[in-house]
């Protein structure tokens, strides 16, 4: 099963995509709380967006895989949620939170094409026998890579809680430590991109 390139391939794009995916719903409502001076209601908001955006896509993915392929679609929502992630990095970390609301519904939007087709793609990859294993290795990476995710960015957060220059270039307001959490996640999300290379088409 590990030696089959596409099923690898797709346990690496999930892990780094749920990375990235969870780090944003988790840090988010923090940073509107924190800086933005909302309530845990409001901030909840936040997040509607990005939640909507996920409901009402998600069948649209598998539409878009059916006449695009599984890869293509991965990679799309791969790329659009490195941008999001970026551009929560460069210009919403600390601004206005309808700023921040666009990135989370960008991310949102990632996701649904991102997670449907992946999972297609996996029980394209597998022989029948192999099927039952291999999608709970793949969602247990869904898990693992949430849980890392949450973890590693909160860490980087309070590593980076004095900073006082941001690591991305384009960051110029003055909460840098989200910035440079979202950029982390962006990073996260390159690796995710180069492994969605490797994926089968799955039409």
């Amino acid at each position: 099963m590990f030696k089959n390139r596409f099923y690898v391939s797709a346990v690496i794009v999930i892990f780094f995509a749920m990375f990235a995916y969870f780090a944003v719903l988790v840090f988010v409502p923090l940073l509107v709380v924190e800086v933005n001076g909302l309530s845990p209601g409001q901030a909840g908001m936040i997040l509607l967006p990005g939640g909507a955006a996920v409901a009402v896509l998600s069948p649209l993915a598998g539409r878009l895989s059916a006449i695009w392929g599984n890869k293509r679609v991965i990679i799309s929502g791969v790329t659009v949620m490195g941008i999001s992630t970026f551009y929560l990095s460069a210009f919403a970390a600390g601004a206005s939170s309808v700023w921040v609301c666009l990135g989370v519904m960008g991310v949102g939007i990632a996701f649904a094409l991102t997670n449907s087709p992946a999972n297609d793609t996996v029980l394209s990859a597998l022989a029948k026998e192999q099927a039952g294993v291999g999608m709970g290795i793949f969602q247990g990476a869904v898990y693992l890579g949430a849980g890392v995710g949450a973890g590693m960015i909160g860490a980087f957060i309070s590593a980076r809680r004095e900073a006082v220059y941001a690591l991305n270039p384009l960051y110029l307001l003055d909460t840098v430590s989200y910035s440079d959490a979202f950029l982390a996640a962006t990073a996260s999300l390159f690796i995710a991109w180069i492994a969605a290379l490797g994926l089968h088409h799955g039409k």
